[in-house]
């Protein structure tokens, strides 16, 4: 299975899919998250993806983003490992997606 989605394509994902069929799931620190972030997304750390799992529907496509894309990788497999299928890491986190004007501060 394919977990990765490039950038580009998650830009194209948040433009064009009804915001109901979809989460947003941030796993940096919080500090990181404070910075800036994409709209409505919801923020667990990584840290915290095993233990609060059950806040995730698993009916739903989750795209998981971070900085750099390194803790995205992580949360995605360990999601992967609970049974959620439905899940995708943005490819080089935030680093490659400022330039597609997603963020907020």
């Amino acid at each position: 299975m394919n977990w990765n989605i490039s950038p580009k394509d998650f830009a194209r994902v948040c433009k064009k899919r009804d915001r109901d069929s979809y989460i947003v799931l941030d796993v940096r620190e919080e500090d990181e998250f404070l910075r800036y972030s994409i709209p409505n997304s919801l923020w667990i750390p990584l840290s915290e993806v095993v233990k609060r799992s059950s806040e995730l529907p698993n009916h739903k496509d989750i795209y998981i983003v971070c900085e750099h894309g390194i803790r995205s990788v992580h949360a995605t497999l360990l999601l992967y490992d609970l049974g959620f299928t439905n899940v995708f890491n943005v490819m080089g986190g935030f680093e490659k997606l400022a330039k597609y004007e997603l963020l907020t501060a």
